[in-house]
């Protein structure tokens, strides 16, 4: 897998990331819904979908530098 397909992939499991998964793996759901891993707070609408982390402000700032190979 290339580095920008496999980037790619971490972006789409983030934005997938249900409230149960991220439950399950850090119990840290609050914190998340507090904005406290950003300085936003995740909006009302991402939040009732069960989508914690599908908001851009989330997974956007992650980019490949260098080749992509």
């Amino acid at each position: 897998m290339s580095k920008a397909d496999a980037l790619d992939e971490a972006k789409g499991w983030l934005r997938r990331l249900s409230r149960d998964d991220v439950e399950r793996l850090s119990g840290r759901l609050a914190m998340a819904e507090r904005g406290q891993f950003g300085r936003r707070p995740v909006t009302e609408a991402v939040a009732e979908a069960g989508r914690p982390f599908a908001h851009p402000f989330y997974w956007a700032a992650f980019v490949l530098i260098g080749s992509p190979e």
